[in-house]
């Protein structure tokens, strides 16, 4: 009886244990349950990452940029990044490889250093960006030395108008940057990577000069790109318009004028800022566009865009010829039918100097038109003369001043408003300047001081202060009275809004040109990819249950161990 007793007791004892496991097993699941539900929140995944490239197909030189950005967009527009940028190589008959910049051992990266602030924070935070950078190459003035091979980079390539009697040539030598690219954008993506080629004032003077041989050249480059899985969307020729407006937005976009990240994470448009104007001299043209304080009245020159969820009504313009090459060839040319011989006396160039050019290398451009009875093989004797006073005059012939009644004008009778605001002054304006070293915010005053105290330098005596720069150096004189021609009688700058000009060849070290902008503005086209939702909880709470739910399973396993042990005895 004792002996029941006991035993009795000792099995109460023992389901008392069970159930009160399983309780804590009930417990502590409806509790893990009931954080499962509770504060769940809609959850947006980071967006997927978009890929576009292109083509930069100037006067001079191609490049291919390498852009990508988040597919979900503010304000519909895409915060656009550079990848890479892959500099053309050579025609045949030189090396024929394509020329990038890199670091050793580096990958791809998805913010170049020249990138605003901003936006690397803004991409860290979307977590975009991978180690090991590829920084953006150094687009470099003509004359200038290019960055040792040890740099990673060298300068190389003609633009495509230069295969105008052999069309074949400018497609292949697209193709070593094509297999670059290739090797970038992920290959689930190619087939959906916009990819456009667009080819500037070289390839307009080409049409101008024979329109068959431009749409040989269009054509072939079309086809070899067309070769490769990529979205291509079509070679075409910018407007000189279309030119200077996307070089425009490139600034104002680099500047953070245009959008800037905010303390908020969030994106916002600034306020209270003025967006910059800007002034570009390339090889064949120069175009000026900027925010004028009054409606512009010519269509012809009015540019709308919309970006970031903000209008902009701008004036914009391009004069074909008027570039840096093209209009130092006008001088020349100018100079040769004011001459009665085959020796020309040019007072731009510096006294001491001499070359020799023929007819049919002067007047090889439909910029000039050659005289009728000028021979195309006679040998012409040019000697600098070294006079400021009469390269000024000179200069000055190469422009129509007048407006007529046709209102403000800006030169050869073109519709322009007044210049308003700042202005980054970029390509061959920073060039020049840069090596006369007027680049600082220098007074107008002491810019005329600086060129006229260049101009009068013999040949001599700056074959031995400028040693490394003897293949332009004869032109500097030139090209410096040309652009202070253009932007003082031209672009109706003055004592006043000189200050307002910064010459730059970067914005936020970044090279400048009109790719980035023609990239951000198409962005707009393309629908914006909507972000995948999934539900989450906050971190606190998802471990609680979590916890909870694994102290109910060892709860629950500890019972049912005990039960069938105790059975057994």
């Amino acid at each position: 009886m004792i002996t029941g007793d006991i035993v009795g007791g000792g099995m109460g004892s023992k389901a008392k244990a069970i159930a009160a496991l399983l309780a804590v097993t009930c417990v502590c699941s409806i509790i893990a349950l009931i954080l499962s539900v509770v504060n769940v929140k809609d959850v947006l995944l980071s967006p997927s990452t978009k890929y576009g490239l292109v083509f930069d197909a100037g006067s001079t030189h191609t490049s291919l940029y390498i852009y990508r950005w988040p597919a979900d967009k503010e304000n519909d527009t895409g915060i656009v990044s550079q990848v890479e940028a892959c500099s053309v190589s050579a025609p045949a008959g030189l090396t024929g490889r394509a020329q990038h910049f890199s670091l050793p051992g580096s990958g791809v990266c998805s913010a170049s250093p020249g990138m605003p602030t901003a936006l690397l924070l803004w991409l860290e935070r979307k977590r975009l960006q991978r180690p090991g950078c590829v920084a953006m190459p150094q687009l470099l003035p003509p004359g200038r030395t290019a960055p040792s091979t040890e740099q990673g980079w060298t300068w190389q390539g003609p633009g495509i108008s230069s295969y105008a009697d052999d069309p074949v040539g400018a497609g292949a030598s697209l193709k070593p940057c094509l297999d670059r690219a290739m090797k970038i954008v992920p290959a689930e993506q190619q087939r959906e990577t916009p990819t456009y080629l667009g080819a500037t004032a070289g390839m307009r003077l080409l049409r101008e000069e024979n329109s068959t041989k431009a749409e040989q050249v269009l054509a072939e480059v079309s086809k070899a790109i067309g070769e490769y899985p990529v979205d291509f969307r079509g070679a075409r020729i910018l407007t000189g318009s279309e030119e200077g407006s996307f070089g425009w937005i490139t600034v104002n976009y680099l500047l953070e004028t245009l959008v800037k990240f905010s303390f908020a994470e969030k994106w916002e448009h600034p306020q209270d800022t003025e967006v910059l104007g800007a002034l570009d001299l390339g090889g064949a043209s120069t175009q000026i566009t900027f925010q004028p304080g009054v409606p512009v009245e010519d269509r012809n020159t009015s540019v709308f865009f919309q970006l970031y969820g903000t209008n902009y009504s701008l004036y914009s313009h391009s004069y074909l010829c008027y570039g840096q090459s093209q209009a130092l060839k006008m001088l020349l040319a100018a100079l040769h039918q004011a001459s009665s011989s085959a020796q020309i006396s040019h007072p731009c160039y510096p006294q001491g100097y001499q070359e020799n050019i023929t007819v049919a290398e002067l007047y090889d451009s439909p910029c000039v038109r050659a005289p009728s009875s000028a021979s195309p093989g006679l040998v012409l004797m040019v000697m600098g003369t070294g006079d400021p006073a009469a390269c000024g005059t000179a200069v000055q012939r190469l422009f129509n001043f007048s407006c007529g009644a046709q209102g403000p004008c800006g030169f050869n009778g073109v519709y322009q408003p007044p210049v308003r605001g700042r202005f980054f002054a970029f390509a061959g304006f920073y060039y020049t300047f840069n090596f006369l070293n007027l680049t600082r915010q220098q007074s107008l005053s002491e810019v005329n001081t600086t060129v006229l105290s260049f101009c009068r330098r013999n040949w001599a005596e700056l074959v031995q202060s400028f040693p490394r720069h003897l293949k332009y150096l004869h032109t500097y004189c030139s090209v410096a009275f040309y652009i202070l021609t253009l932007l003082l009688d031209g672009y109706k700058f003055n004592e006043h809004t000189w200050s307002n000009i910064h010459f730059s060849r970067q914005a936020a070290n970044t090279d400048i040109g009109w790719t980035l902008g023609f990239m951000l503005n198409l962005t707009n086209m393309f629908p914006a990819e909507a972000l995948q939702r999934v539900k989450g909880h906050q971190p606190g709470l998802w471990a609680g249950a979590v916890s909870l739910l694994v102290l109910a399973i060892v709860a629950g396993l500890v019972a049912v161990f005990l039960h069938c042990s105790w059975k057994t005895k």
